[in-house]
């Protein structure tokens, strides 16, 4: 038992090392392109990607993983035959 204790407490510095390392992964970045300078062309870039992949926009595109979801429902298991 108290060898296991101590393995414990051994892996104390290890853990606390990799989450103060991930610690910045962790917060959202507010610009997503922040080494772009801010232009007309950056900003339409951005617009256009939330446009495709927002949910419920006019220009939104449905991912191929997703249509293969759907394709593979009940309703088409006599297209694979």
């Amino acid at each position: 038992m108290k060898r296991q204790v101590a393995g414990f407490w051994r892996m104390i510095p290890a853990l606390a090392a990799a989450l103060l390392l991930a610690s910045p992964l962790a917060f959202a970045q507010s610009d997503p392109l922040p080494s772009w300078n801010d232009t007309a062309f950056k900003k339409a870039i951005v617009d256009f990607v939330e446009l495709v992949t927002t949910p419920g926009s006019p220009g939104f595109i449905v991912s191929r993983h997703s249509v293969h979801r759907m394709m593979c429902g009940p309703r088409y298991l006599h297209r694979l035959h």
